[in-house]
């Protein structure tokens, strides 16, 4: 019950690039959070940045593929994180992610991602910025921690940047290159399962509880330990809640 997320950046001379699509990694699906084109050529936009998002009750293994379903890509970066502590509520991690954001700028040395203020102070602001540049030279704004930057290895120019930071609405990035180049951002806010002010979801209702063991017994003056299981009605397992106990026999 992680939260996995993959950034993509992908460039394309025969049309704008499509979304790619993503299979593998031991999940069932992976969904788009949120896509920017930007780079424009002569008649389209050349580069697109894409963020995927899969959770699964699982563990994931094996390989994730990048697959481009109408043009050929000339070169692909790409940025997997794991998340964990989310919350698991709706489907395929859609529960994990309350907001998105997105930007994109020409000839500019920097960009800044503005999200809506966090619906609570543990929250996470995850940003991903693909610039036209060859080297790794992209700075993480104040608060943030880059994750992984990749540059081109080709003659095309293209770096990938990924970072983070806790309870902060603004996701910027900037990098000292000459010529200015162009450059796309997104952001999204990630939802930990630990509830806090703000304007968040409301916490999905609490279908069934299943206790362990069950029945069970216990001779008299012992203990027994017991585990309550929150699910929704679609069965997913539901963190963060409180438990309260009591007995029948009194």
């Amino acid at each position: 019950n992680a939260l996995v997320t993959v950034a993509v950046l992908a460039y394309s001379t025969q049309g704008t690039p499509p979304v790619p699509t993503l299979t593998g990694g031991g999940m069932q699906a992976w969904d788009v959070v949120a896509t920017v084109v930007f780079d424009p050529g002569l008649t389209f936009p050349l580069q697109r940045l894409t963020i995927f998002r899969a959770m699964s009750a699982a563990p994931g293994s094996g390989p994730i593929t990048i697959t481009s379903p109408i043009v050929a890509l000339s070169h692909a970066h790409w940025s997997v994180s794991q998340w964990t502590g989310v919350a698991v509520s709706g489907v395929n991690g859609s529960g994990a992610v309350r907001q998105i954001a997105s930007t994109s700028g020409d000839h500019v040395n920097g960009l800044s991602v503005s999200l809506d203020e966090l619906a609570s102070p543990t929250n996470v602001a995850y940003g991903a910025f693909g610039v036209q540049i060859r080297t790794t030279d992209v700075i993480p704004g104040a608060g943030f921690t880059e994750i992984s930057e990749q540059a081109s290895g080709e003659n095309t120019p293209g770096d990938l940047q990924t970072q983070w930071g806790i309870n902060l609405t603004e996701v910027p990035a900037t990098w000292a290159t000459s010529p200015a180049p162009n450059a796309g951002g997104l952001a999204i806010e990630i939802n930990t399962s630990t509830p806090g002010p703000g304007p968040g979801p409301e916490p999905e209702p609490v279908a069934t509880v299943l206790v362990t063991p069950n029945p069970g017994s216990v001779n008299v003056g012992a203990t027994l330990p017991l585990t309550a299981t929150l699910k929704d009605a679609n069965g997913n397992t539901l963190t963060g809640r409180v438990v309260a106990w009591a007995s029948s026999d009194l």
